[in-house]
C-alpha cells in the first residue's frame, strides 16, 4: 500500500481491466460476501422506497461486469450500465442480453446517451479522481427528482479497517490517492487497484453544489457483531438547479 500521485481514466481503466474476471467470480460466486450480504440488500432497499418503479429508467454508473446492472433491470422499465473497464463491459454484454438493458463503455463524465429518473454507484464514487466532474455529470443526467443512489467506503472507518490510519502520511481531512492489492474479505488478490481517501465533508458539500438533497445515509453494517461500519448507502433526490 502506497501513496501515489494522480492518475488519469486510462490508467484506472487499466486496472480494472486486469481485475474484471476475478471480480465477476467473487460476485458470482458470492465469495464477496459483503456484496451479497451488505451492498446488494442494501440497495434493493433503498430502490423500493421510490414510487412507480417499474415505470423508470435506470443507470448504473460504473456498472463492472453487470451483475447488480441486471439485478435491478428486474425491477424498472429500462436499464443501462456503464463502465470505464472495456473488458467489464465485454463481460456483462456476453452474460447478460435482454430487451431493457444496454451496457456502454464510457466513463461517467463522457456519457450523455438519455436522461434517467434513478441513478445508482456502487463502490465507485472513491475511486474516481475527480469527484466534482463525476458528481456533476451524474447531476446532468438525472431528471429532475430523480433519485441518486450511491455506496462509498466509509471515510472515517475504512483507514482503520484497511490499516493505514496509523501510517505517517495519513490525515483524515486530506485527499489521499492510495494505491493497494485488490482484496475483499475472504480473498486478497495480486492486483492493484486505486482508492482515493475524502473526508465525508467533500461528498455531502459537492452533492449539495450539484442540486442532491440527502434523503437517507445509512452506515452499514449496523448490527452487534460489527464494532463499527465500513461503509456508507446515501440515497438523495435531484433538484431543480
Amino acid at each position: 500500500m502506497k501513496i501515489t500521485n494522480p492518475k488519469n481514466n486510462q490508467d484506472i481503466a487499466k486496472e480494472w481491466d486486469n481485475i474484471a474476471i476475478i471480480r465477476k467470480n467473487q460476485i458470482e460466486s458470492k465469495k464477496d460476501a459483503s456484496f451479497h450480504k451488505i451492498l446488494l440488500p442494501n440497495f434493493l432497499k433503498e430502490l423500493n422506497k421510490i414510487d412507480n418503479l417499474s415505470e423508470k429508467k435506470l443507470i448504473d454508473l460504473g456498472c463492472g461486469s453487470g451483475y447488480l446492472t441486471n439485478y435491478l433491470s428486474l425491477s424498472v422499465k429500462d436499464t443501462v450500465g456503464i463502465d470505464i473497464s472495456v473488458k467489464n463491459i465485454e463481460l456483462a454484454k456476453e452474460k447478460y442480453s435482454k430487451n431493457n438493458l444496454r451496457f456502454y463503455n464510457f466513463a461517467i463524465e463522457d456519457f450523455q446517451i438519455d436522461r434517467y429518473d434513478i441513478g445508482v454507484a456502487n463502490m465507485v464514487l472513491m475511486d474516481t479522481m475527480n469527484l466534482e466532474t463525476c458528481i456533476s455529470s451524474i447531476s446532468n443526467l438525472l431528471n429532475n427528482n430523480g433519485n441518486f443512489i450511491f455506496s462509498i467506503t466509509h471515510p472515517s472507518f475504512w483507514p482503520k479497517y484497511w490499516k493505514y490510519e496509523e501510517e505517517s502520511w495519513y490525515k483524515y481531512s486530506k485527499e489521499l490517492i492510495i494505491e493497494a492489492e485488490f482484496r475483499i474479505a475472504n480473498e486478497v488478490t495480486n492486483y492493484r487497484t486505486t482508492h482515493i481517501h475524502r473526508p465525508l465533508e467533500t461528498y455531502i458539500n459537492l452533492l449539495s453544489k450539484y442540486n442532491f438533497k440527502i434523503e437517507s445515509i445509512s452506515e452499514l453494517p449496523n448490527n452487534d457483531k460489527d464494532s463499527y461500519p465500513r461503509f456508507l448507502i446515501v440515497n438523495c433526490k435531484k433538484e431543480r438547479g
